[in-house]
């Protein structure tokens, strides 16, 4: 069975916005009552955008993300920067999707997203040793205690705890965090860990943010800390 969909366009919908839920809903069922979506977590969320303002488009997904805190939340619009995709995903959106892309592998997606969503419920909380962060409410705490951090210490952290136990050289926390052509000092990265070290690690005898020499950096249990793969720094 084809999972069901409920989409969101907006008011003046492009040609291609139109063409494509037109030939979505030739392939899967479409709710058209909001009401029934919220109450079916089943349901495939589908936020259709013609352009991608920044600002708009995140607090748009914030937003959905509130209404549908359990359903798979897709957005469908035009070719979007590295940048605002992370911070999308950060807000709550489970997946982008080009419309320009063709049918079959935007069909091909949304089967695989939504599968994967069903195997593994994506947990809200991301947790290493005593260490917690909501990505949703942009909150940290470790062993009760709360933890605040600058936004780009924020940002490194939470994608250092999506890949835990896993070793992030420094050329990729540049460019998955501070995005392809953000112009920064070389040891911009080194600065934002010793932060996170002091912050996160100083006042706990468990220490969770490593350096491993000539490979990069990683969030890990000390007990659970081994190389992944060797990269440069």
């Amino acid at each position: 069975m084809n999972p069901k969909l409920f989409c969101y366009t907006e008011a003046q919908n492009s040609t291609v916005v139109k063409e494509t839920f037109a030939r979505l809903s030739e392939i899967f069922p479409i709710i058209k009552d909001e009401k029934e979506a919220i109450l079916d977590k089943s349901t495939i969320i589908i936020q259709f955008v013609n352009t991608v303002k920044p600002e708009a488009t995140i607090k748009l997904i914030k937003a959905r993300r509130i209404l549908y805190p359990k359903h798979l939340l897709i957005c469908i619009g035009p070719s979007a920067r590295l940048e605002l995709k992370f911070e999308l995903f950060k807000s709550g959106l489970d997946e982008y999707l080009n419309f320009y892309t063709d049918l079959a592998l935007i069909c091909q997606k949304i089967y695989h997203s939504y599968s994967n969503f069903n195997v593994v419920k994506k947990p809200n909380l991301l947790t290493v040793g005593s260490l917690s962060l909501d990505p949703i409410k942009r909150t940290v705490e470790r062993k009760g205690r709360s933890i605040r951090l600058r936004t780009r210490e924020l940002d490194l952290l939470t994608y250092l705890m999506k890949r835990n136990n896993q070793v992030c050289s420094t050329a990729e926390l540049l460019e998955q965090v501070w995005g392809y052509n953000y112009q920064v000092a070389s040891n911009t990265v080194q600065t934002h860990m010793n932060s996170l070290r002091n912050k996160v690690d100083k006042d706990f005898k468990q220490k969770l943010l490593h350096t491993l020499p000539k490979q990069g950096y990683i969030i890990a249990e000390q007990s659970n800390l081994v190389p992944i793969r060797q990269t440069a720094l």
